[in-house]
Formats: structure tokens, sequence, C-alpha cells
């Protein structure tokens, strides 16, 4: 049992280094059999892949499938592509309520890209009321967990948003709330819970 899932640790290794290095074709051959075995972090790359058309033909409605499994195990990144895909309407109705919902579930895990969805939907109401203090520790949080040029966006959201709707207090607030945050675990389907 043990040796399984070194291999299955090593097939995903693999599938990710081949999609770093944009070899889609060998990705999915490496992670396509492990997605059909349950594993949640080869089902969001599988489902990134088919969004993106990256190895797979483009198809979000399967996108959204394969997400859905990942999701369902707790996999936020597969919980903020559900909520991209909800709210740019691909594979489903475009839903700004339901984005969020799922941008939250990601950004409550302490996903990055969940954290500055939901920046965005305090900014600017989308699914959930405006609320520029929220949006800024959304932003906050994104930032420090964020790298490269995802955490210069997000750094730069923060600050335009900082000095064109919030006073100091605000930001001292907004900073206090993201400081005192803290990431929750998963919820996960109970049949998988068993497993």
């Amino acid at each position: 049992m043990l040796l399984a899932v070194k291999s299955d640790r090593a097939t995903l290794n693999a599938g990710r280094q081949a999609i770093d290095q944009g070899n889609y074709g060998a990705a999915v051959m490496e992670l396509l059999p492990l997605a059909r075995k349950g594993n949640s972090s080869a089902q969001y790359y599988i489902a990134w892949m088919i969004h993106q058309g990256k190895g797979l033909p483009e198809n979000n409605t399967a996108a959204l499938a394969w997400a859905r499994k990942a999701a369902a195990q707790g996999n936020a990144d597969a919980e903020a592509l559900i909520g991209l895909l909800y709210a740019q309407g691909q594979g489903v109705s475009r839903d700004d309520v339901e984005a969020a919902r799922w941008f939250e579930k990601a950004a409550l895990q302490g996903n990055w890209a969940g954290q500055m969805k939901m920046g965005m939907c305090h900014l600017c109401g989308l699914g959930l009321p405006m609320d520029g203090l929220k949006a800024y520790m959304w932003f906050e949080l994104a930032v420090a967990r964020s790298t490269g040029h995802d955490q210069m966006i997000n750094r730069h959201l923060r600050d335009v948003l900082a000095t064109m709707h919030l006073t100091p207090a605000q930001i001292a607030e907004a900073r206090r709330l993201a400081q005192a945050w803290k990431p929750r675990k998963p919820a996960r389907a109970k049949s998988l819970q068993a497993a």
C-alpha cells in the first residue's frame, strides 16, 4: 500500500512538471489515470487543462465536472476554478452569487486565487455587498500568499483600493483583520472522509 502511495505521488509530480514545461500531452498521460482513481489534485489539473484547452479539447462543462469531483474532496484550487466558471458563465449559467460562494470556499482554506477573487467580489459588488474593508482584507491575504506576477497584481489591486476608497483607519482595521485571519480545513464529502 505504501508503495502505491509513493507511486501516485511520483506520478502526480511528473504530471505537474509536464504542465510546468508546457508538455500537456505528457501531463494528461500522467494525471488522467490518477484523476480517474479519485486523486483530487489530478482531478483539478485535468479540469484546468480542459478549461484552458491544453492537452485536451476545451470543454467547460467537462472542466466543471472534473473540478466538482476535486472540490468534493476539499481541493481549494478546484473550488476557485468552479467560482471562475460561474463568474464567467462557462459551462454553467453566469451566477455571481454562486461564484462568490465558491471563491469563499477556496479563500477560507488560504487559496490566494480565491482570496483575490473575494476581494474583487467585495470591491465590485459581484454576488456580495460592496465592502471596501473586506475587499482590502482579502487582497492583503492574497498578497501574502501569492508570488511573482500574481503577487504584483494583488498588491496593485489592494493599493488602488486603499488610495481611492479607504481611510487610514479603515486600512488599519483591514490589516488587523488580515493578521488575525486563520485558514480553515476543507469540508470534505462524507463518503470520502471514511476512505
